[in-house]
């Protein structure tokens, strides 16, 4: 049972698969990759990340011994009745937020929020932190 696919995620269900084994793939999204996947492509020049997420459910919606179920959230009760041999729990990562003061003023917004359209930003921006993947997102 894997949750929340990321691409490493969906490889693993179809390594899994092939080798013969049931794999049951569950994400909130209503579509593979429709989370970390579909915010990687939103800067110039990264529309090709749409390709990954492309390849995995064209190969994952063929392969009879996966049951994708997207579209909605699995609830612990749910895994542990389920009694699966192996649980892959893929959620992501969180960014890193500095303590640092002004931060409370409710201004600070991350790059994953802009980029998946839930904060905007005015004409004045700082960025801070992420090297080069946060310039070449500034774009």
């Amino acid at each position: 049972m894997q949750l929340s696919p990321s691409a490493l995620a969906m490889e693993a269900a179809r390594v899994s698969a092939i080798k013969g084994h049931n794999v049951t793939l569950c994400d909130r999204n209503i579509v593979l990759g429709g989370g970390q996947l579909s915010i990687a492509s939103v800067p110039p020049h990264k529309s090709c990340m749409n390709y990954v997420a492309d390849y995995y459910s064209a190969i994952l919606c063929k392969m009879d011994n996966i049951d994708l179920q997207l579209g909605r959230e699995v609830t612990v009760k749910e895994v542990v009745d389920r009694n699966p041999d192996v649980v892959v729990i893929a959620t992501g990562s969180e960014p890193l937020i500095p303590d640092a003061s002004g931060i409370e003023k409710g201004i600070v917004v991350t790059a994953n929020d802009v980029l998946a359209e839930k904060a905007n930003t005015g004409e004045k921006v700082v960025i801070v932190g992420g090297w080069h993947d946060r310039l070449r997102d500034s774009q």
